[in-house]
């Protein structure tokens, strides 16, 4: 994720091989890569039934990621702010990292690779002096376009940029 930080994404196993150690072994390995490499897990990210995994050595729910699904046709007919939104470009990366770590963690790793791939689908959004109030990442999956990090300092801002996001 960063110089010092790291996610660990999801450690998923076959339901047929399931209750046989693997996921915890994967989770070892996760922890002990990390610790050989210097970095601090910031961050698991798990399914409900995951969370057994990460709960068996130690790590504790200390918040919930919301994950849905969303029909972006119902955006169609919504307004935005077109004057304080646009397109993230390469010129806005560094300003715009420093906003999301500011807000979140250091993971400039993360945000320069998924801002590649999402170059025709990133939005910032400014306020009247200049800076930055939010921005959203989207970017094609294998089904349908995968949306985030999306980071907005009010819900106005979050309304404008992902109603620019779906109309795109």
């Amino acid at each position: 994720v960063g110089k010092r930080n790291t996610w660990i994404g999801m450690i998923l196993v076959h339901p047929e091989l399931r209750r046989q150690g693997i996921a915890n072994a994967m989770m070892q390995h996760c922890v002990k890569y990390a610790i050989e490499q210097g970095k601090v897990i910031n961050g698991l990210d798990a399914t409900p039934m995951g969370n057994t995994v990460y709960g068996a050595v130690g790590y504790v729910d200390s918040f919930r990621i919301w994950r849905s699904w969303f029909d972006p046709s119902q955006f169609n007919n919504a307004s935005f702010d077109s004057a304080r939104i646009s397109r993230v470009t390469t010129d806005d990366l560094d300003e715009l990292i420093r906003y999301d770590s500011a807000r979140w963690l250091e993971r400039e790793n993360i945000i320069r690779a998924l801002f590649t791939d999402s170059a025709e689908e990133a939005y910032i959004s400014r306020n009247g002096n200049g800076e930055i109030e939010g921005y959203v990442l989207a970017r094609p999956g294998r089904l349908r376009y995968f949306i985030g990090p999306f980071v907005a300092d009010d819900e106005s801002v979050a309304r404008s940029l992902l109603t620019c996001t779906c109309q795109s």
